[in-house]
């Protein structure tokens, strides 16, 4: 027996798993529509710490939550409730608390801010590149930004600083990427960013004092990565797993990068698949993997694919 879904798939069994390219972010690999974190204050700040450098462990299991949940939710434009006034954008993300929605172009060249709905709507006439691709260690950008909410443009610059693994209580994140921050519109505001370099999720902001306010931080409790909709011409049977292996029966026209990911979005182990054009069942390895929910993801540079599997064994 098994499963119908449609979607892309690829023959994984054939390719060996590889290695996955480390403190590396890419544009195809931020978080899917459909997914959420959650984010909440910190109270004791002076316990953060903003080592900068390679192979870094930021030890921050013993930070305090405090104040109301931060729900970020990534939505296609399309089903947002302004994304007709932004045609041209293809992410967006809402921020419960503030609340807002802010429309990006999200590229294999960069990330870039056209505009968000705060209480009024507002459209960059120079959108602000929030993120250069691809993200790695040493990388920097600094970008020049205009919108008509303010009267003065703006700047908004980053570096990369660090990378290692994030301890928090809400668990240890691998391939983390350490930004320093800095946007300015008339007054400067400086954050630490620690970001996800396999989903783009921010995990831990710390927000410099300013004219703005005290300083402030906000770390990530969950995450739930999103599964986006399949298009009804694209064929996948997924055949229930066992004995470590996951029967897949695809057809596809070109190749496409794969990911499996424990069910918070952190990489397992990554490759890269062939096409096929007939239909055929490859067995896919997945002896490594521990009991629960994973996700496969399938990307290429115009479309993305996730799917669960559940593994018990």
């Amino acid at each position: 027996m098994f499963q119908r879904y449609t979607a892309l798939l690829w023959p994984l069994a054939a390719i060996p798993c590889l290695v996955a390219q480390p403190y590396t972010l890419t544009h195809n690999e931020q978080l899917p529509a459909g997914s959420e974190y959650q984010l909440r204050e910190v109270q004791n700040l002076t316990a953060i710490d903003t080592t900068l450098g390679q192979n870094v462990t930021w030890q921050h299991n013993d930070l305090v939550a405090t104040g109301p949940q931060l729900d970020v939710s990534i939505l296609a434009p399309a089903s947002s409730p302004y994304g007709g006034s932004f045609p041209t954008a293809n992410y967006c993300v809402y921020e419960s608390v503030i609340p807002r929605y802010s429309y990006f172009t999200n590229t294999p060249e960069g990330y870039s801010r056209i505009g968000f709905w705060r209480n009024v709507l507002g459209t960059y006439s120079d959108p602000q590149t929030e993120l250069v691709y691809p993200v790695t260690y040493g990388a920097t950008n600094s970008d020049t930004w205009a919108n008509n909410t303010v009267s003065f443009p703006g700047t908004y610059e980053y570096t990369v600083i660090g990378t290692g693994t994030l301890v928090l209580p809400s668990g240890t994140w691998n391939d983390v990427l350490l930004l320093r921050v800095r946007s300015e519109n008339l007054i400067a505001f400086y954050q630490y960013a620690w970001i996800s370099a396999t989903n783009g999720a921010y995990l831990l902001l710390y927000n410099q004092a300013s004219l703005f306010g005290p300083a402030s931080a906000q770390m990530i409790t969950s995450l739930d990565v999103g599964i986006e909709d399949i298009s009804d011409d694209l064929d996948l049977r997924l055949h229930a797993p066992g004995n470590g292996l996951l029967p897949l029966t695809y057809s596809a026209a070109a190749p496409m990068t794969y990911r499996i990911m424990d069910s918070a979005g952190r990489m397992l182990t990554t490759g890269r698949t062939q096409a096929s054009a007939q239909a055929r069942t490859e067995i896919l390895d997945i002896s490594m993997l521990g009991t629960g929910i994973h996700l496969i993801e399938l990307t290429s540079d115009d479309q993305r694919h996730t799917l669960r599997f559940f593994v018990d064994q």
